[in-house]
């Protein structure tokens, strides 16, 4: 059975913050053969996950590389 709770905080603002969130979620991605993951941001953290999934769609070096969703 895979992982189905991964939990997050605050700590990961700093240095490298979006590329260790960015592996977190594509870790628990393959964890669970390929399932959806359900992110659940709470209170402030929305805020920071709609920055994180701008930072994805953009392109490197300033980016995660990973395009505009379909």
């Amino acid at each position: 059975m895979g992982k189905s709770v991964q939990a997050t905080n605050y700590g990961l603002i700093r240095d490298q913050a979006l590329s260790r969130l960015k592996s977190e979620i594509e870790l628990m991605y393959v964890t669970n053969g390929n399932e959806k993951v359900v992110v659940l941001p709470h209170s402030m953290g929305v805020i920071y996950f709609l920055h994180f999934l701008k930072w994805v769609e953009s392109p490197p070096p300033m980016g995660g590389g990973g395009g505009p969703l379909p």
